[in-house]
């Protein structure tokens, strides 16, 4: 698929979506979800390095929360994960949760968690709550055991955690509920290693690619609470988050605290259609835009494939600035007009195609850049880094001028924004 055609495929989804997001708003039904993490706890029996959780924290989810959870989501239809901290310390509500779910209307096709398998007083009780779950739902249930050289750390050789998993994998067999692959009404139990999935989060932000290449870890760049939540037909398609003290927010692999600053709300202040809507109302990016925006700022300074290369990092930053310039204004006009939902603004104010960008950066460097600094490099795209800063700043002072030119808006405080546009928003904002 060319960029052109991907842009006009990405603008009819998203239409949609903003069309979904406010028949949602105001509908009255609760919404289902297709894949919901529930953090029951934040407390750990150990402290690994790698853990992008961070230090833990004497905090488990109360029955109070788990009530609200089951009584104001409709249905989880995909995929339902326990998290933690370690999750079968708090096995008591552990066992809660469950005997919730057994007992609710919700049709999960996928159950799971994973364990450091160093908490063997739970382990019998787990066994019991699983085959009475998968017996109950006909659910496809999974557990993951931790087995790798962190875990190793504080479980010698990973010792305990392997006589967990030998365990489970024997109990199952003779209850005849043990398979190999995703099958209703079975659990499958695999060994986890975690250095396949790494993030440079909570206690492992000290970890760069210099000092542990083979981790290839990726920095912490995002508070994920910014892009709109999808919605359609009442079921949310995002994978959202339940945290131990209540918190709501996108699923995300950051720290405890990272996530109570990202969170959109607490099940304990608001009910959850009224925490997913307010956050909608709020948001002004689509999941796409962010996405492609932090993978623009880490490739173009972190990722050491690409460090040494100036001509790509120009070219990355460059495009950058695209996204950059688009978040500006719709913040900007938001703060003007908070009455306005964000995704009007994020539909009236669209991401300059790919196309337009390039064209507008071309003619600049044609009409501004050589001219000034009587550079001879080939193009735009190939500037080395001084080059590139000398245009950005070049760029900055007469955006104006070549946004009006190649109709992207920029600053409604430089009147680019259609007066026509500003009064609609005007009008919007005193409904």
């Amino acid at each position: 698929m060319t960029n052109r055609m991907f842009e006009e495929y990405e603008e009819i989804n998203n239409e949609k979506l903003f069309e979904d997001i406010e028949k949602s708003i105001n509908s009255n039904e609760k919404y289902s979800c297709t894949n919901l993490y529930i953090q029951l706890t934040r407390k750990c029996n150990f402290s690994c390095e790698h853990c992008f959780a961070g230090d833990a924290q004497d905090v488990t989810m109360s029955k109070k929360i788990i009530d609200k959870i089951f009584d104001e989501i409709q249905d989880v239809k995909g995929f339902l994960h326990i998290m933690g901290g370690e999750p079968l310390i708090a096995i008591d509500t552990f066992e809660y949760f469950i005997n919730k779910l057994i007992e609710s209307k919700w049709k999960p096709s996928f159950f799971g968690f994973i364990t450091n398998g160093n908490v063997v007083s739970s382990n019998q009780k787990i066994i019991d709550l699983l085959c009475r779950l998968v017996e109950e739902k006909d659910i496809v249930c999974s557990v993951g055991i931790s087995i790798d050289e962190f875990h190793a750390k504080f479980d010698k050789d990973n010792a305990i955690a392997k006589s967990t998993y030998d365990f489970f994998v024997s109990e199952l067999k003779k209850r005849n509920k043990y398979t190999l692959k995703d099958v209703k009404g079975k659990i499958s139990i695999y060994t986890n290693d975690v250095t396949n999935s790494l993030n440079g989060a909570g206690r492992f932000k000290k970890y760069t690619y210099e000092k542990h290449p083979k981790f290839n870890v990726k920095p912490c760049l995002m508070k994920n609470g910014l892009h709109l939540i999808d919605i359609e037909n009442n079921t949310i398609f995002c994978s959202i988050e339940i945290f131990a003290n209540g918190n709501v927010c996108n699923w995300v692999s950051y720290s405890h605290e990272d996530t109570d600053i990202s969170s959109f709300g607490n099940l304990l202040k608001n009910n959850f259609k009224e925490i997913i809507d307010n956050h909608n109302f709020n948001s002004l990016f689509i999941c796409t835009e962010i996405k492609n925006y932090y993978n623009l700022v880490y490739n173009s300074k972190f990722n050491p494939k690409v460090q040494l290369r100036e001509p790509l990092i120009a070219y990355l930053c460059l495009q950058l600035m695209r996204f950059e310039k688009t978040m500006h204004i719709r913040k900007s006009l938001h703060k003007k007009y908070p009455n306005v939902p964000g995704w009007i603004i994020a539909k009236k104010i669209p991401m300059p195609t790919e196309e337009q960008w390039n064209l507008m950066l071309f003619d600049m460097y044609e009409n501004k850049y050589q001219k000034s600094n009587g550079e001879k490099t080939e193009d735009v795209f190939k500037f080395n880094l001084e080059q590139m800063q000398k245009f950005l700043n070049m760029f900055d002072d007469d955006w104006n001028e070549f946004s009006y030119t190649f109709d992207i808006y920029s600053n409604f405080d430089d009147l680019v924004l259609k007066s026509k546009l500003l009064k609609e928003f005007e009008i919007l904002n005193n409904k």
